[in-house]
């Protein structure tokens, strides 16, 4: 491929991102039910995320607004106790939720994914580049793409949702802010076989281990910092290993350790392909 045709692909790629806030600045102004959906399609989707914003633009009009809606709010004061049940909110607010999200998701990964997707491969494909040959930098953007949107995939599941633990049907469910209640997606603890809890400031963040690994279920919930030793109960309960949140790291603290991935997931996915792109 060359490298004409690769700036141009990763052009038309990186300028989905701020069509998408563009969109979600729209979807706000003229506020449709659950806005942050949109912006998420359109810098998710890899290259067609382009027809869906074209999709957006000719609809626009006719999308469903929030008071049209009869969806599931928040609880008050961003969680409450009813009976077996723990329910509290995660709904971004204010124009820096994308990287709040990222934050917060960043801060659960586990350390072996973490040190091979954002450390250990992407140094291997620099060094490659660099000391080898220059063309092994299309492999490295490719991988900066689609671990972008894996990422931004990922934390979607700390976002703008409404989380319900029932102790004793031992389920956790998940509803989008706003959506109809037959929208919620529910999940078995049986096979969360242990929870890491890593402050992040202002919330926690949950790192969840299944049994199997593979299975697609929540890796990472974010709970309010005052609602987190109710969910460290509730999850105990469901016999869940549940650790202590003052030995997630004994060097870097929980918000340290958040900021620091943060940078460093910025430099690899963000600044590197810039880089190479100019060099």
């Amino acid at each position: 491929m060359s490298d004409a045709v690769l700036i141009a692909v990763a052009a038309v790629v990186g300028l989905q991102f701020p069509a998408a806030l563009l969109v979600r600045l729209d979807a706000g102004r003229l506020d449709l039910e659950r806005p942050n959906r949109y912006p998420a399609a359109v810098a998710t989707i890899l290259l067609f995320g382009w027809v869906v914003l074209a999709s957006y633009l000719a609809r626009r009009d006719e999308l469903p607004r929030a008071d049209e809606t009869s969806g599931v709010d928040p609880p008050a004061g961003g969680h409450r106790t009813d009976g077996p049940r723990l329910v509290w909110a995660v709904d971004p607010e204010g124009p820096a939720w994308p990287l709040r999200r990222l934050r917060r998701w960043v801060a659960g990964v586990a350390r072996p994914v973490w040190w091979g997707w954002f450390v250990a491969v992407p140094a291997v494909l620099l060094a490659a580049t660099l000391l080898v040959d220059r063309r092994i930098a299309a492999a490295y953007l490719w991988y900066a793409v689609l671990s972008s949107l894996s990422v931004w995939g990922l934390s979607g599941w700390c976002s703008d949702v409404v989380v319900t633990v029932d102790t004793d049907a031992a389920t956790l469910t998940v509803l989008p802010v706003g959506g109809d209640p037959d929208d919620g997606r529910e999940y078995g603890l049986a096979a969360l076989e242990s929870a890491r809890f890593v402050d992040v400031g202002a919330g926690t963040t949950v790192d969840c281990r299944y049994d199997p690994w593979f299975l697609l279920r929540p890796g990472t919930v974010v709970v309010p910092a005052e609602a987190a030793d109710d969910l460290a109960a509730a999850l105990r309960a469901c016999d869940v290993a549940v650790s202590e949140r003052s030995a997630t790291n004994p060097v870097v603290g929980g918000p340290e350790l958040a900021t620091l991935r943060s940078a460093v997931l910025l430099a690899v996915l963000g600044v590197g392909p810039v880089v190479l792109l100019v060099a």
